[in-house]
């Protein structure tokens, strides 16, 4: 999926959180299997991936949704839903994850749930090479690049990473991390850990996820991002959609979205009028 400043793709291992190939020129991300952003996602030490069953894949225009449900290995623990929905900002270098966790389990009391993801940092910057048609992308390789880990003014985590071949820097900005932090696991990779409320009848919980990009920690459009994002999830979260709405609907008033318009199919069809407007699409 993509917006107007670039585009990603969802994970094709079975996590249903990670995504990969991250683009927005001229910063982008590894392919290399393994340095996704929020993946190897684990629930009480289950790794979601492997243990999922019934998995659900869903593309939209302005979303991804994906769902599977995890048999956790701990005793006594029953089945645990995950499902995440991947958008980006209509027009920004930024992408918002939405996780939702729905505890199955049989027992009378919910008991709070360990969650653990990936957050990789292989982020280059080709702002001085010519973007062709296959996209620069950089190497995972060990020793490549190099990360630091800072935090803005909020607490937020930045990570500055350092490509050691091109000498460029990218920051990327984590929102939504709970303030324990990022944990390392490997160099540029980091892992956050949630731990869900237990007691009562709360079986549904919803973490969210934020990553921004940019040139430099002191950037302050990053910062701004990160801020506006973390304080106000739901709302960019919808305009996330509504920004597609509204540039899908201009698409077919003159001079709307762009220049001109496209022609609205008038068909009885219906099979002839999805291939039109999914080409569009």
């Amino acid at each position: 999926m993509g917006n107007l400043a670039g585009q990603l793709q969802a994970s094709h291992d079975g996590d249903p959180i990670g995504i990969s190939c991250l683009s927005f020129p001229p910063f982008s991300q590894t392919c290399d299997a393994g340095f996704a952003f929020g993946g190897d996602t684990t629930v009480d030490g289950t790794a979601v991936a492997s243990a999922g069953i019934g998995s659900r894949f869903q593309w939209f225009a302005h979303q991804i949704l994906r769902e599977t449900t995890v048999v956790l290995d701990t005793v006594g623990r029953g089945a645990v839903t995950v499902t995440s929905t991947t958008r980006m900002p209509f027009d920004e270098r930024a992408v918002l994850i939405q996780v939702e966790l729905s505890d199955n389990s049989t027992a009378g009391e919910h008991q709070g749930l360990n969650v653990s993801l990936s957050l990789s940092a292989f982020l280059g910057n080709y702002s001085g090479t010519t973007w062709g048609w296959p996209v620069p992308r950089p190497s995972a390789s060990a020793g490549s690049h190099s990360a630091t880990l800072s935090h803005d003014a909020r607490g937020a985590p930045l990570v500055t990473v350092k490509d050691h071949q091109t000498g460029a820097e990218a920051v990327i900005g984590f929102a939504g991390v709970l303030p324990s932090g990022l944990v390392p696991k490997s160099p540029g990779v980091y892992r956050a850990d949630y731990q869900t409320v237990g007691g009562g009848q709360r079986r549904h919980t919803v973490i969210n996820l934020i990553i921004c990009v940019g040139n430099a920690v002191d950037d302050s459009a990053l910062k701004t991002r990160v801020s506006a994002y973390s304080s106000g999830f739901n709302a960019t979260f919808a305009a996330a959609a509504a920004g597609w709405q509204s540039f899908w609907d201009g698409s077919f008033t003159p001079n709307a979205s762009f220049p001109g318009n496209l022609p609205l199919l008038q068909t009885q069809d219906l099979q002839l009028s999805r291939t039109y407007y999914m080409g569009l699409l």
